[in-house]
């Protein structure tokens, strides 16, 4: 391990001409720079990024995966991140994301791209250069770091119309949607992130389709409650096309979707999805599934429970006001009769 003091020393042998001693100084600074975030701002100070950035294209193998894992744990740092940005690290990160390097070049690749992504100019560079379908294929990789941080990326790319053009042209949704099953929730979590903002636009609502089911299952686990708001709001995003809807009804799935809804002990998760079908009923296609799903005796149920509180009640109470512009939902809502 190295000291404070003899660190300048250190990145001064990051211009050697020698590979060994190129890959020794960056695993020492790599070691270093783990410790605390002031090692990582001395680093920076000391002109550390610039060569570590250069070493990326390095002809060996070992300097190229030492250097990655270096930046890697440098790009946390906000200052360290506009620096990589002025060197246009993107390119030459994506060549060590190739199934030819190694797993540990894939982990703290992807892991510096997620870090980029969170710039405005990180995001737009990834997306330009091709990244979208690298960090896709990284989706399925065995290691769970590398899944981590190439969803962790694409969520952040997907908040943008771009990247998630992008993520539909390279097909996300399918291995996204496979990481639902993950064991580990960080995953889990950011997969429906992404989901999430996919389900904004048309074509990611049809990619979806075919696995709401997936989605709508997370909601029958109790012990995934903390991520039943993203999967609610991935379905209901997804109700906006009226074709989706049509398929929820004939799988069951917009079954099950009210079924929680009206079993729900959280009412946050009761006010959104009730506020999503108040919004649903103005469409005269989905007014029709959801008065032959029987959503009318749903929200008038939820009208008159006192579990879930104003907010529950006065989402409720804009259901089945949209619900009541139809003379058949109308009489629907009558026949359950006044709620107390």
């Amino acid at each position: 391990p190295i000291e404070s003091h003899s660190v300048a020393t250190v990145v001064l042998m990051l211009r050697s001409p020698e590979p060994d001693v190129l890959a020794k100084a960056c695993d020492a600074l790599h070691r270093f720079a783990g410790k605390c975030e002031g090692n990582r701002a001395m680093l920076m100070d000391l002109g550390a990024v610039e060569p570590l950035a250069s070493l990326l294209t390095q002809d060996d193998k070992t300097v190229r995966r030492n250097a990655i894992v270096t930046l890697g744990t440098l790009a946390s740092n906000v200052a360290v991140r506009k620096i990589l940005l002025n060197a246009d690290v993107v390119s030459p990160v994506l060549k060590l994301l190739s199934p030819e390097e190694e797993v540990v070049c894939h982990e703290y690749g992807s892991l510096v791209l997620a870090c980029l992504a969170q710039e405005f100019n990180g995001k737009a560079g990834v997306v330009a250069q091709g990244g979208t379908a690298c960090l896709v294929r990284l989706l399925t990789s065995p290691d769970p770091d590398v899944q981590k941080n190439a969803v962790e990326c694409l969520s952040l790319l997907a908040q943008d119309t771009e990247g998630r053009l992008a993520l539909h042209a390279s097909h996300a949704v399918p291995p996204l949607l496979d990481l639902l099953a993950s064991e580990f929730p960080v995953i889990q979590k950011l997969a429906l992130d992404t989901l999430v903002a996919v389900a904004r636009d048309g074509e990611g609502r049809g990619a979806l389709r075919q696995g709401l089911d997936r989605v709508v299952g997370i909601l029958s686990q109790k012990e995934w409650m903390d991520l039943h708001a993203q999967a609610l709001q991935v379905f209901t995003l997804c109700l906006g096309d009226v074709e989706t809807m049509r398929q929820a009804q004939g799988s069951g799935t917009l079954e099950t979707m009210l079924s929680f809804v009206t079993a729900s002990s959280q009412p946050d998760l009761q006010s959104h999805a009730t506020r999503a079908l108040a919004h649903m009923a103005g469409s005269d296609e989905s007014w029709g599934i959801l008065h032959e799903q029987g959503v009318e005796a749903v929200m008038v149920a939820l009208l008159g429970s006192a579990a879930g509180g104003d907010a529950v009640r006065s989402a409720a109470a804009h259901a089945v006001a949209a619900m009541s512009q139809r003379q058949a939902g109308a009489i629907a809502i009558h026949s359950h009769g006044e709620p107390r």
